[in-house]
Parts: C-alpha cells; structure tokens; sequence
C-alpha cells in the first residue's frame, strides 16, 4: 500500500516555475508574462533580472523563482544556501509552493541539508495550510501509511475536497487505497470503485 501511493506521488508532473500555484490568481500570475518568455527562450540571465526585479517588489512567487534558478545555476551562480534562503523568504510571505518544495528538501535532504523530520513535517502542514493541494495529498499518504483507522478517516476527510474539484492526485490515491482496502478486508465492491476511478483519470 506504502509503495503505490508513494508512487502515484512520483507520478505527479511538475509545472512552470512561472506558473501560479493555487492559490495566486492568473490575473496577478499575468507580471511574469516577460520573465516567462526571456526563460523558455533559454535567455536565463535577462529572465533571473526580470524575476529579481519583481521580487523586489516583495512578491512571493519571483522570490520562489529566484530561488529555482539560484538551484539550478539559470542566469546566476549555482548557491544552494542562497536557493534555501529565497524559499525560506518566499514561504514566510505565504507562498505555498516554497512550503512545499522546502518540505521536499527536508525529506529528502537535497541543497546540502541534513534531512530532518521534524522540518519537513512543519513545511508540509505550512504548505497544506497555505493551499497546497500537493502537500495535503502528502499528508493524505502519509497518514495511509500508518494503517490506522483514525488516521485512514482524517486522510479521506482530507483529500475529499480535493476529489470534488476533480484533483487527479487526490482521486489517485484515493482509489489506490480503495483498491488496497478491497483486496485486504476482501471487499470486491471497494475494489471495484477504486479501478473504476483510476478509469476515469487514464
């Protein structure tokens, strides 16, 4: 059961670091229309001037993406610490996907950070609380994992919303679970329903 919904996870495909996360509107997302062309044209150092530029501003998403190319070496000198500390600013002003990819880091223990399981789990409620749809199915699978039936209820409770907006991650693990749950307590209807989503989302 741990394997599959880790796996459904990994299964999950990344976007734009220009692109805005739930919870920015695509009206304020229109300020990286500039930033966005400069970096799909591969002209990484005008696109980080652009970013740095709007980030100045104090807005969260451009410090995000200053720290996704400080990562990556695009437009500027590859520096890990400079990365953390553009996420650590861009979370702290309420950016969900900073959160979320700050409780990656601390899970994983990428950017040369002892991985940490107290921090992961803090970034990973901050994320979830902040609208990252991402990080609550995270904790969905995480509480999966446990094989409690309390922690199995508050993880349904948790990716109900998100089913009913028709998140293909949420609908995901939920189905592997009901399949999972099926096959254990032999239980073909659960079985069944958690295929027949699976269907839906192919």
């Amino acid at each position: 059961m741990k394997k599959l919904l880790i796996a459904s996870l990994i299964a999950i495909s990344s976007s734009s670091i220009f692109a805005a996360d739930t919870t920015t509107s695509a009206a304020k997302n229109d300020v990286f229309k500039q930033a966005e062309q400069l970096y799909a044209a591969k002209n990484y150092p005008a696109a980080f001037q652009e970013v740095q530029r709007l980030a100045q501003t104090g807005n969260a998403q451009a410090i995000y993406n200053l720290g996704y190319m400080t990562q990556m070496g695009q437009g500027t000198a590859k520096d890990n610490a400079k990365a953390l500390k553009y996420y650590e600013d861009a979370s702290n002003k309420g950016y969900a996907q900073a959160s979320y990819t700050l409780a990656q880091i601390y899970e994983t223990g990428e950017l040369g950070v002892a991985k940490d399981s107290n921090k992961f789990s803090q970034y990973i409620q901050k994320a979830a609380a902040q609208g990252s749809d991402d990080a609550t199915v995270k904790i969905a699978t995480i509480l999966f994992a446990q094989k409690k039936p309390q922690s199995h209820q508050i993880a349904l409770q948790k990716l109900a919303p998100l089913i009913r907006k028709g998140n293909y991650p949420a609908i995901q693990v939920k189905a592997l679970y009901d399949i999972s749950q099926g096959v254990e307590n032999k239980n073909p209807l659960m079985k069944r329903q958690g295929i027949e989503a699976l269907q839906t989302i192919a």
